[in-house]
This record gives structure tokens, sequence and C-alpha cells, in this order.
């Protein structure tokens, strides 16, 4: 059980956080200019600003000068923002790699458009209150001399300058680690061979099954198995209920006589598979102690199972788990072979718990159909339409991609967290190179350089 608006966001609530956060660090960087622009531009008022106090004028009326000048900088910022910001939303939802009603349901409302005249207001705040402060603590007699020092104006730029250069290089450390994680995400092994392997989906027609599991369901795909292994070039073809990297169903494996410290039986949740006789062989998932599925494992009841490595370990078992039995209602099913760990759930790198049944003796009548062949997949859907119509001119094929799709596909999210996170580093790093530039005095840009001899 969830509340709903976490089952409709998902995954992307990180994706949210990061919007967030980055767009927070550029407006504190975006401040900080402003900042500095205005601190220069007060120490050039510095004459105007003692002749305003020697005639009159006090420290508060000069801060709220110094504020309202600010205030109007921001609602022109702002008002600027909004124009921009109904092009960008329009663009980040067309880029978001995974569909979401809750974003793309992003408009601007009065909601919106309050809270960026308030973020307006304290940006206004926060960047015109240092320049408001130092700018009416003109004394007269030094700041009316054209030659007074601005030496503790140049301290306040210089602290600015640091919190620039600070928030740019965190933000170019987080798009670092999201770059690392994005490749040991990428680079790490899959547990399966995905090149030449083309995957599509499957569902019974209703004429065939009404129940979302059927035990003939293996027979019906085990004969357009054997149409589509007929065609010249394919090497082997099976069907999952949920091939790797894919959603699949959650179950409790519980092995006879495992128990817990406390005595209570050992429970192991699993992700389950129904997978055709020659799965393994065409993913190329290593066999690693005892055998996979045969043909003569059909049968009224399910009888036998296959685990991964994973799941032998959670019991304490390496090889030995062939031939162990586990607890199901009915009659037990024995464990008959162990294959290597696949990436079952996304791109987690942990292995986790699987267990295969053969779908010959129970299947479900929407499955995963996956094809290795040499065959270019543009010329291979075709050929394997025509043979599975063939059979059934009623079933539909339809979700075909190449493995290397299914795999991009998986890593959309994450890649595109990646470019976000570092768009908005170049972008501070592009921001904090422009405010220093534009608070360093022209005569330290241009001037040459000249080489004092030590010699009289």
């Amino acid at each position: 059980m969830l509340p709903l608006r976490d089952a409709i966001v998902g995954t992307q609530r990180s994706l949210l956080w990061l919007l967030l956060g980055g767009v927070g660090i550029l407006l504190l960087i975006a401040c900080a200019n402003t900042a500095q622009l205005l601190l220069a531009r007060s120490l050039r008022r510095s004459r105007e600003i003692a002749i305003r106090a020697a005639l009159g004028a006090s420290r508060s009326r000069l801060i709220r000068q110094f504020l309202l000048e600010g205030l109007v900088l921001a609602a022109c910022g702002g008002v600027l923002g909004l124009l921009a910001g109904a092009w960008i939303v329009r663009l980040l939802v067309a880029l978001l790699p995974v569909r979401s009603p809750l974003l793309e349901s992003a408009h601007f409302d009065v909601r919106a458009i309050g809270f960026t005249l308030a973020i307006s207001l304290v940006s206004a705040l926060a960047f015109a209150i240092i320049p408001a402060i130092r700018g009416s603590r003109w004394t007269l007699g030094p700041s009316l001399n054209p030659h007074a020092s601005g030496g503790e104006g140049n301290r306040w730029r210089h602290t600015m300058i640091a919190i620039e250069a600070a928030l740019s290089v965190f933000l170019l450390c987080g798009a670092g680690l999201i770059v690392q994680n994005l490749w040991a995400l990428i680079s790490a092994p899959m547990g399966f061979d995905p090149n030449h392997v083309l995957a599509m989906r499957l569902k019974l027609p209703t004429s065939k099954s009404d129940n979302s599991v059927d035990p003939k369901a293996g027979l019906a795909f085990q004969e357009y198995l054997e149409r589509i292994e007929a065609i010249p070039g394919v090497e082997s073809a099976a069907t999952v209920t949920g091939p790797p990297l894919r959603p699949a169903r959650i179950g409790n494996a519980e092995l006879v006589g495992s128990k817990e410290p406390s005595g209570e039986n050992k429970i192991v949740w699993s992700v389950n598979h129904l997978v055709s006789s020659d799965y393994f062989r065409t993913l190329r998932i290593p066999l690693l102690a005892g055998r996979t599925f045969r043909k003569e494992d059909a049968g009224p009841r399910v009888k036998v199972a296959v685990v991964n490595e994973e799941l032998a370990r959670r019991f304490g078992y390496g090889r030995d788990i062939v031939g162990k039995q586990f607890d199901e209602p009915g009659a037990p099913i024995t464990s008959v072979g162990m294959v290597g760990n696949v990436r079952a759930r996304g791109l987690q790198t942990d292995p986790y718990p699987e267990f295969y049944l053969s779908s010959l003796q129970l299947d479900w009548v929407n499955v995963y159909l996956v094809i290795r062949s040499a065959i270019p997949p543009g010329q291979l859907v075709k050929q394997i339409k025509t043979a599975i119509q063939s059979s059934n001119s009623d079933q539909a094929v339809f979700g075909v991609m190449t493995m290397d799709e299914l795999i991009a596909d998986s890593v959309s999210e994450p890649r595109f967290d990646a470019f976000l996170i570092g768009a908005f580093a170049l972008l501070s790093v592009a921001m904090a190179a422009a405010g220093m530039y534009s608070v360093t005095p022209a005569w330290s840009r241009n001037a040459p350089v000249r080489l004092r001899s030590a010699w009289p």
C-alpha cells in the first residue's frame, strides 16, 4: 500500500529534487552576480550618496532607495523568467524519458505566478541587502574625495566571487558523481548477452483464454516458438513473463528444512519467472549446476524449478541447491539447476534472488518473446509475425525492440538526470565566470604587463 501521489510520481521524485536543487544553486549564483554588480555600482556612487547624506537623507532612507532599486531589477527578472519558463517547461516535459501524468500536467497558473513573484521578492532582499547596507555607510569626508579607497567593497566582492566559485564547484562535483554512477550502471555485468537479440510482446487472444494465468498457454506459445525457430538464421527463441531489466512478479521461496535462528521457516523474497525451455540458451545465461528445463517437464502441475546463484546463496547453499525441494501448496517443487545472476530489477547492480518455472507447466497469457538471430531485426520482424499468424491469425505482436534498445530504455532516466545536472553545472560555471569578469576593473584587464628591473 502506498499513497496515490507516490504511485504516480514513482522514481521521478529524485528528478524533482534534482531540478529543485539545481535551480536553487543557479538562483544563488545569479543573486551573487547581481549583488556584485550593485556593490560595484554603489562604490561608483559614493559621491552621490555622500551628497544625499549631507543634504539630510537618513541611513534608513538610503537603504530603502537601494532596496527599491533591487526590487525593480528583481521584478523585471521575474517577468522575463515567467516568459522563458513557459517555453522551458514544455521543453523539459517533452524531453522526459518516462511519461508521468503529474509532470505532463505541469502548467503556469496563479500559484506558479505567485511563487515566482515571491522568489523575486526574496531574491531582491538577498542580492540588494549587502549593497544597501554598504552603500549607506559613507562618511562625508572621505566619500567626497574622488580618490577614496574602496577596500571594504573589494572585500565584499571577493567574498561574492568565492561563493560563486564554491557553488559552481559543488554543482560540478554533483554532475561528476552522477556521471560516475551512470557509467557504473552501464558498465556493470548484466549476466546475459544482449547482442543480436530481438524482444517483443505477445498476448493470447480472448478466444484462447480469458484468464491472466492459463496452464495451456505455454503449449500455444510453444507452437509459435517451433515455427519461429524454423526461420532460416534464427538460432533460438523463448518466452518469458519478465525479461531482464523489466518488472516481474515478486513472490517468496521457502526451502524445505531451512530454518531461521529463531526456529521459524526461512523465507526469501524472489523474482518469479515463467520461461520456456530455451530461455537460458537464447539469452546465454550461464548454467552453473544441474540442468535447465526440458520439454519432458510438461505436466498438469508445477514440479521442477531453476534458481539463480543469489537465491542459493541466501539459503546458504551453492551448487548443492540442486536436488533441494521448495515448499509450495499442493506438492513440493524440486530444484533441478542453478544459473548465473541476471540484473532483473532495472539497472540495479546488486543481484536479486530469482526463481524460474517452466512455462509448459504453467504460463501467463501475456509474455515476452525473445529471439536470437544473426538476421537484421528489420528483416526478422516481418518473418516472425508471418510465422506466428500462420499458427493463429488473431495473434497480435507489439512492443517490438532489440535487447540493446531495451537496455537503453532502462537507462534513459538516469541518463537524463546526468544530462540535466551537467547542463546546470556548465551554466553555473558560465554565470560565475561572467560575474567575475563583470566586476574586474577594466584597467586590470587591458593594462600591459611591465617588468621592473632590479638594478638602478
